[in-house]
């Protein structure tokens, strides 16, 4: 009986393993640069990893297709293409888009390994062969194991990096061992915030002189860099009416689908953040959140951000309360271009939104949201860029909510900088899901949305047209 077992087991994975080599086989033959070979390569694909029924073509468990960035673009591009099909099969319903970032962090930590863990610096203090040597840590063999032993490698050089810190520390206090109790401190009890602040920039102060980072004199140089950046508008301005044309013209050329006058997108994500000391109770749960609104043109760029709302606010809520609600009409040529934006925001005429699905719309009205989703995206991959060159707003551990704004409208002041200068990360960004962890529509809760009239016409007019 076991041995039958033990054959069904063996004939599943050979089986298993004759498929992916099919998967893989079938890839090669297609290239994802085109349009017909990423759809040729995800239908294979599907077919092949998605659980689904062969009567109807119902999806029965969705995948997670990896790859970079730019892949999943692609793959995502293709899903979309197919949207319009009736089965679940057919609009690839089966995949979930998540690019991968391990391999970058492979190679990260491969180019830290071939750069300091040299077998012939075994007498160089300090230096990971010897490092490893010390401590006795025998499953980490060097540049060559990383790949197979990726978790080992991580872990000692994270190791490593803490004990540095706690290095500095400890020859910063004149103590002799980590269980030493240190001397002449003051007495925190008697302190205020102030006064224990004071202090510890002192500490630090002393501690950057020891490692030798002395490229910023002081903590405040930094701060009054951050200030300078963030009055420094030029960085985020809107662009010129006389350049309208020529961004909808870049905007309607990107991607397979066409949508005409679109100068920008709009959306918000949110960055988690500790209660601030001040309206604290406006940050409740175990998440706390900052909103960021923003809007981007197609390269990426942001021309307009709205910082400081707690994550609770509901996205119509914030753009209702920015200077940008006011001035929507006139910034667009007055109406004559627009933004564009997800279900969350109100219709105007120069806010074009999708229409809602209940199930009940036309071809036209599906193909309308298919076009415009198309383009609004380019606002989820400026925030996922953002945050992948600035991991800082991952999480911001400051206290001070102006510190927290002055902080993130400077990280989007240097991503438009990044941008115009070439400096391109595309191919380093992790996925940033707007509808999940960043999504726009606060807790849960629900805002009235009011259209108007001629945001209506002007999408009715446009959606007959596509």
């Amino acid at each position: 009986m076991v041995l039958e077992q033990e054959e069904k087991i063996k004939q599943s994975v050979t089986a298993y393993v004759q498929q992916r080599e099919k998967a893989v086989v079938t890839e090669a033959e297609a290239s994802e640069n085109s349009a017909s070979g990423m759809i040729s390569i995800m239908e294979r694909v599907h077919d092949l990893a998605v659980p689904h029924t062969r009567q109807d073509n119902k999806v029965i468990e969705r995948i997670v297709f990896g790859g970079d960035v730019l892949t999943n673009e692609r793959a995502f591009t293709a899903q979309q293409n197919m949207q319009l099909n009736k089965s679940e099969v057919d609009r690839f319903a089966g995949i979930i888009h998540r690019p991968e970032g391990l391999h970058r962090q492979m190679n990260f930590l491969l180019g830290i390994y071939q750069q300091f863990y040299k077998e012939n610096s075994s007498s160089d203090v300090g230096s990971l062969y010897r490092l490893r040597n010390v401590i006795n840590r025998r499953d980490v063999q060097g540049p060559e194991s990383v790949i197979n032993n990726f978790r080992s490698h991580h872990d000692f050089v994270n190791d490593v990096t803490d004990a540095y810190i706690i290095g500095a520390f400890l020859d910063n206090m004149d103590l002799d061992t980590i269980t030493s109790t240190p001397e002449n401190l003051p007495v925190f009890s008697l302190m205020n915030s102030s006064e224990k602040t004071a202090w510890l920039k002192s500490e630090a102060y002393k501690i950057l002189d020891v490692l030798h980072i002395n490229d910023f004199q002081s903590l405040d140089f930094l701060h009054k860099e951050i200030q300078k950046l963030d009055s420094d508008e030029m960085c985020i301005k809107w662009p010129e009416v006389t350049d309208f044309p020529d961004i909808a013209r870049q905007f309607n050329e990107m991607g397979a689908y066409n949508f005409p006058n679109i100068i920008g997108a709009i959306d918000g994500c949110h960055i988690q953040i500790e209660a601030p000391l001040q309206n604290s109770n406006s940050y409740y749960n175990r998440k706390k959140y900052f909103s960021l609104q923003a809007v981007c043109k197609n390269d990426l760029q942001f021309i307009d951000v709205n910082v400081g709302w707690p994550g609770r606010v509901h996205d119509a809520k914030v753009l209702r309360n920015s200077s940008l609600w006011e001035a929507g009409f006139e910034k667009t040529a007055h109406g004559r271009f627009h933004l564009l934006g997800d279900a969350a925001y109100p219709l105007k005429q120069w806010l074009l939104t999708p229409y809602r699905d209940t199930g009940q719309l036309n071809r036209q009205q599906l193909r309308y949201n298919l076009h415009l989703s198309s383009k609004r995206q380019v606002i989820e991959r400026a925030f996922a860029l953002l945050k992948s060159r600035f991991r800082r707003l991952k999480y911001l551990n400051i206290k001070s909510e102006l510190e927290m704004c002055r902080t993130i409208i400077c990280a989007c002041i240097l991503h438009n900088v990044c941008i115009l200068e070439n400096d391109n990360l595309l191919d380093d960004v992790i996925d940033v899901d707007s509808n999940g962890e960043d999504g726009g529509q606060g807790s849960g809760k629900t805002a009235v949305i009011h259209n108007d009239a001629q945001g209506s016409m002007k999408r009715l007019l446009i959606t007959n047209r596509l």
